[in-house]
């Protein structure tokens, strides 16, 4: 796990996939669970952790432990986790640097929750709140969610509106999808590979038994993901040339050479995109150019460039 964050430690993913009460303890544990993601869009177990409670001395106790065994923590650019504000300021205490992101699957299912089982409105006004809540998630701009904001404040609807402002106005770059786009985040909107992970574990290890079976079954669920994991990189590497016919000594035969095929497949998808987006190309006397692409402004060479998507190719997508 040591090594696999130590080659990986640009993003990582952190919740408590599942509660158990373990007979000689006599009180609920919760399984934490920390993971990355590697050159071929794998999940990596970097981390687990069995905790008594969710209070902030525990959580800090954990990450704290966490930096300890892991050097590399000071590289960690991007952390998804859930809405928990406790959660959310130890890690950004404990790792100052890094960008923490909400899962927008978790933003979806708890405003859900709350407006359809709290709120005490009826379907109509339900749906509407929804849809305008919809509508922020998916903003390109403040002007877009700020207009979306006015409207729900225009629904009268006191009791949503006070909800949404006590817990989701003042973090909504955290969550608001199109806010993310200068954070480091793999192409990653949801924590998934948590989910998936935690649908495993709760399969093999039961809610109720003891410490030591406990242990026993979640080391097989250790290595069983780690089996497949690499049952999965070696059909990778065996397919590394079958994706498509480059033009010898093209771009694409280099970036097919050097990345994996599943990086080689976005950087591909980047390239086809290239003649329609760029609008102004302008070379400086250094050898750099300035490129005005739609949406952003890039400064580049013929060996370097400033956008997210080259940080991400070289770190950890190769």
């Amino acid at each position: 796990m040591k090594e696999a964050f130590a080659a990986f430690p640009e993003i990582v993913f952190i919740d408590a996939v599942a509660t158990y009460k373990l007979d000689e303890l006599k009180m609920p544990f919760n399984l934490y669970i920390i993971v990355g993601e590697d050159g071929n869009g794998q999940s990596e177990v970097f981390a687990t952790f069995l905790v008594s409670s969710d209070a902030k001395h525990v959580i800090s106790k954990m990450i704290q432990t966490f930096k300890c065994h892991n050097l590399n923590w000071s590289k960690v650019k991007s952390i998804m986790t859930d809405k928990d504000f406790t959660k959310r300021h130890i890690l950004g205490n404990e790792f100052p640097e890094a960008n923490i992101m909400i899962c927008l699957f978790h933003v979806f299912r708890v405003i859900q929750r709350e407006i359809t089982t709290k709120m005490g409105i009826n379907l109509t006004e339900r749906n509407i709140c929804l849809e305008i809540i919809q509508k922020m998630v998916h903003a390109n701009s403040e002007e877009i969610y700020e207009a979306a904001y006015e409207a729900l404040k225009m629904t009268r609807l006191s009791c949503v509106i006070q909800y949404f402002e006590k817990n989701w106005h003042g973090s909504h770059h955290e969550w608001v999808e199109d806010f993310k786009g200068d954070d480091l985040t793999f192409l990653n909107r949801i924590n998934n590979k948590l989910k998936t992970l935690s649908q495993l574990v709760n399969e093999v290890c039961q809610q109720q038994s003891s410490l030591h079976q406990f242990y026993c079954d979640f080391l097989f669920f250790l290595k069983s993901t780690r089996q497949v994991h690499d049952s999965n990189s070696l059909n990778n590497v065996g397919h590394t040339w079958s994706v498509g016919i480059c033009r010898t000594g093209s771009a694409e035969e280099k970036y097919k050479a050097l990345l994996t095929p599943y990086a080689f497949m976005y950087v591909m998808q980047q390239l086809e995109e290239l003649p329609n987006n760029v609008i102004v190309v302008e070379e400086h006397p250094d050898g750099r150019y300035s490129i005005e692409l739609e949406s952003s402004h890039l400064n580049v060479s013929t060996s370097d460039c400033e956008c997210v998507f080259r940080y991400l190719l070289e770190n950890g997508m190769v």
